[in-house]
C-alpha cells in the first residue's frame, strides 16, 4: 500500500503494472497457485504480469543462466499507455536498473513534443546501469524510498 501512496503523491496513475519473475518453477505445487507477492499487488490495484523464469546452461561459460524475460511485456505496456494516455500522462516510473530500458525511456522522452512527460527510474545503486540513470529525468536510489513504500 505504501508504494501506491508514494506513486499517487506524484499524480493520479493511469496504469499500475508490476512484472514478476517467478522462481518457483522447480516446485510443481507452486506452479498452480499465484505467489503471495502477486496476490498482494493485485489487492492494491496493480495489473500483474508474471512469468516463470527460464533456466538454461551456457557451456561456453560453464554456468546456468536464469532469465525472467519480462522486458518486452513491460515495454509494450509503457508504449500502449503512452498511446492511450499520451496527452495526459505526466510521468513514467520504472523500478529497474536494466540498461536495456534506455531506448524505452528515450522514446517516452521523445513524446515530450506533445506532452511534457517526465521519467523517473528507481533502482539499487549497485545494480543500476549508469546509462539508464543518465537517460532518465530523475534517478532515485531504492534505499532512499524503501521505508516509505514498503510499510
Amino acid at each position: 500500500e505504501g508504494l501506491k501512496i508514494y506513486l499517487r503523491e506524484m499524480g493520479e496513475p493511469c496504469g499500475l503494472f508490476v512484472y514478476i519473475a517467478d522462481f518457483w518453477d522447480t516446485i510443481p505445487e507452486y506452479q498452480k497457485t499465484p505467489s503471495r507477492l502477486s496476490l498482494r499487488f493485485k489487492e492494491i490495484g496493480f495489473t500483474v504480469r508474471q512469468r516463470v523464469v527460464k533456466r538454461f546452461y551456457r557451456p561456453d561459460i560453464n554456468k546456468v543462466i536464469t532469465k525472467g524475460n519480462l522486458d518486452i511485456e513491460l515495454a509494450i505496456d509503457v508504449m500502449d499507455t503512452l498511446h492511450c494516455f499520451g496527452q495526459t500522462l505526466s510521468k513514467v516510473v520504472l523500478f529497474s536498473g536494466d540498461g536495456d530500458f534506455c531506448p524505452l525511456i528515450a522514446r517516452v522522452q521523445e513524446h515530450r513534443r506533445k506532452n511534457p512527460i517526465k521519467t523517473l527510474v528507481v533502482s539499487h545503486l549497485e545494480s543500476a546501469s549508469p546509462e539508464l540513470a543518465r537517460q532518465s529525468d530523475y534517478f532515485v536510489k531504492f534505499a532512499e524510498i524503501s521505508e516509505k513504500i514498503l510499510y
